[in-house]
């Protein structure tokens, strides 16, 4: 009994030991951005800010937004639109992806502002998500 205790603590041990070196997985270099506290990023990383669109409505094609960034340290790179509603459903909502791409290291306020309109009206621009980030190298 005790030959077999020894052997299966042998067993244990070597098994549970993995000598093999393993490189991490690489850490996702996308960085989704939240209106609330501050939003941090490397220079290399993309910035997503996820909106809704309501779908059908008069405004669903020609809504588009517009960022105000008193430092200039990010610009959009691009808006993907996804619908995952059923083509036969009426209603719903459209997801919009907004990819912004750090230009330069800094702290700063990020207005995101959300048109209806493709010329936007004084209304307008009184709607908008504010976002703190700070880029580092």
């Amino acid at each position: 009994m005790t030959k077999f205790l020894a052997i299966l603590l042998v067993i244990l041990v070597t098994g549970c030991n993995n000598t093999k070196q393993e490189t991490p997985a690489k850490q996702s270099d996308l960085v989704i951005m939240t209106p609330q506290g501050m939003n941090q990023a490397r220079m290399n990383d993309t910035l997503v800010i996820y909106e809704k669109v309501c779908r059908g409505c008069a405004y669903e094609e020609s809504t588009h937004f517009e960022i105000e960034d008193s430092l200039n340290l990010v610009k959009i790179v691009k808006i993907e639109t996804t619908d995952n509603n059923s083509p036969d459903m009426d209603g719903g909502s459209i997801d919009k992806h907004i990819f912004l791409a750090p230009v330069k290291p800094g702290a700063t306020k990020l207005k995101l502002f959300k048109f209806n309109t493709e010329t936007p009206s004084t209304e307008d621009s009184l709607v908008f998500t504010n976002y703190k980030i700070k880029i580092i190298n």
